[in-house]
């Protein structure tokens, strides 16, 4: 579920058919499917929405007359974001600019998991940090400058480690993919990060079934527990995939890249000092490596050990 990012212009809807405003959660693809509309007419109706996989909440869309099922030639069409997780659309933006801009340009970084200090509008030097390790991320000159490269450069996933190097042949798993049937059970449990949240999200996404969450912020220490844990900060969440052990899961995140920078991933096996074996996922709250670890894994990490790997 990556957030996409689109302007708000809306051109007007065709007289041969009726509208649709666009709601949390929505596809191109799920509107045709509740409309019983082809896809490939919905976006054919709809010439404002200049790329599919970009479309806001409150967004109206014109809903073509008609019930051809149609085919999306394997497009695959993202969930709609909110103008709140946008980047400001015009506009140059740097260290000492103030005021609404500098806001929505720090939200943008913080939902893309660079941490630009307080949503103050203040573009101090902890956004421009956040904006300099983003722009890295997606191969543009890391000036610390917001402008018409960074701008777009919000609406591409990270580049690979590798870009630049002579190449090699890829490998099927090194870019994760995402099949939009995932859920999310928090069984009552606070994660109150709105980065870590959209993250699950992903993650959902990526295994294509339900996320169980059993643990997520905290304000004590339990038996076992770390008093410097994530849990405290609350950017912190413990979990099970529906179906897949926490082995495969923990492995299958290591190698997709979902969480390439920022996070620390834990595998609590079954000798674990926490209480139950689970999968933990913590966020830094910067852009650091992300670090992958072992705790009460039997051969490998004993009770309170953690091993890197």
């Amino acid at each position: 579920m990556i957030k996409g990012v689109d302007n708000n212009s809306v051109s007007p809807i065709n007289s041969n058919s009726n509208s649709y405003n666009v709601k949390s959660g929505d596809t191109l693809s799920t509107i045709a499917k509740e409309k019983g509309v082809g896809l490939n007419n919905l976006i054919k109706a709809n010439p404002q929405i200049s790329d599919p996989n970009k479309i806001f909440v409150g967004q109206q869309i014109s809903i073509p007359n008609g019930s051809s099922t149609g085919s999306f030639d394997g497009l695959s069409v993202r969930k709609s974001s909110t103008p709140d997780d946008r980047p400001p659309q015009s506009g140059i933006l740097r260290e000492g600019s103030k005021g609404p801009a500098v806001s929505q340009l720090q939200r943008a970084l913080a939902d893309k998991g660079f941490n630009p200090g307080q949503i103050d509008g203040d573009f101090g030097p902890r956004t421009e940090a956040a904006l300099k390790a983003f722009q890295k991320s997606r191969g543009i000159e890391a000036d610390g400058i917001y402008g018409p490269q960074s701008r777009a450069a919000f609406s591409r996933d990270a580049i690979s480690s590798n870009e630049g190097r002579p190449s090699r042949p890829s490998r099927p798993d090194t870019k994760p993919d995402t099949n939009g049937n995932g859920s999310i059970s928090y069984n009552g449990k606070r994660v109150s990060d709105p980065v870590l949240r959209g993250k699950l999200e992903q993650i959902a996404d990526f295994f294509g079934r339900n996320i169980t969450v059993t643990s997520g912020d905290r304000d004590f220490v339990p038996k076992g527990g770390s008093r410097t844990s994530l849990h405290l900060a609350h950017r912190a969440v413990d979990l099970h995939v529906q179906g897949v052990s926490d082995a495969e899961v923990f492995s299958r995140l290591k190698s997709s890249g979902i969480l390439s920078n920022g996070y620390e991933v834990i595998r609590h096996g079954p000798n674990t000092a926490t209480g139950g074996p689970h999968v933990h996922i913590g966020r830094y709250g910067d852009a650091r490596p992300s670090q992958f670890k072992l705790e009460g894994v039997p051969g490998r990490a004993g009770a309170g050990q953690y091993v890197r790997v």
